[in-house]
């Protein structure tokens, strides 16, 4: 079976929501998702996949590991159609997972972009701190953003935190992880405290976000949160219930 996927990562679904799978490939650029059951992605334009059922995005999906792995798969094979140092044609044999070039050096595999995020607790009181994005400033959520090079995933969320909000942490400890498609990302939680130094004497802000608190749980209902499927709204789900 092939579930198609177009450029911008939509998939047709049928009057239930479910995808809609093919038997057959709707165009040749394909790509293995999973061996046993076997599921394959295929490439298809958003005319005919419009002509198959209503559109979704990953977004839909995120509690589908194949679904949002096949939507990844194709958004790799979409943006990596020649090698990068040559310019020559990229091919993909067997499973369509691994690219290689016409001359066969080297070999191309798909990309994962390692990110953090952090929910930080007030070091004196119940509460956790949340900003608010210039892009997306609709609603509130966890501090995040994308592993440097040469640092520990745990330095990456201390520092993320301290660039965006000014104050440092101690106690970062993994929480939990999810891939997110939509980005590339491998998505880690954390948790954190801030310590009492920087809430008496913060630091400067990079200006990446318009707005900072720290939030309480009786005021979470009066904050706009990240969505339900998002690593965010199962961080701060987990403190809500403790």
């Amino acid at each position: 079976m092939f579930v198609p996927v177009t450029e911008t990562g939509l998939v047709p679904v049928d009057s239930t929501g479910q995808p809609i799978l093919l038997d057959a490939p709707a165009d040749s650029m394909t790509v293995r998702v999973n061996k046993h059951p076997e599921l394959w992605a295929c490439a298809i334009s958003e005319e005919q996949a419009r002509s198959l059922g209503t559109l979704a995005s990953a977004r839909n999906f995120l509690d589908d590991r194949l679904i949002t792995r096949a939507i990844g798969m194709m958004k790799y094979r979409y943006l990596n159609r020649f090698d990068a140092v040559t310019g020559q044609r990229l091919e993909f044999p067997g499973t369509g997972v691994v690219g290689l070039p016409e001359e066969r050096r080297g070999m191309l595999f798909p990309r994962v972009d390692p990110a953090v995020i952090s929910r930080v607790h007030h070091p004196e009181k119940d509460a956790i701190l949340m900003g608010r994005d210039k892009k997306r400033p609709d609603f509130f959520s966890l501090i995040a953003g994308y592993v440097d090079i040469g640092e520990s995933l745990e330095q990456a969320a201390a520092r993320e935190v301290k660039e965006e909000t000014g104050f440092d942490v101690v106690d970062v400890t993994y929480v939990a992880s999810q891939p997110w498609v939509l980005s590339g990302s491998l998505m880690v939680g954390f948790s954190a405290v801030a310590t009492y130094e920087s809430l008496i004497l913060p630091g400067p802000r990079d200006g990446e976000l318009i707005e900072v608190r720290w939030v309480g749980k009786t005021e979470l209902e009066d904050v706009n949160l990240p969505g339900s499927g998002s690593i965010a709204h199962k961080l701060l789900k987990e403190w809500y219930s403790q």
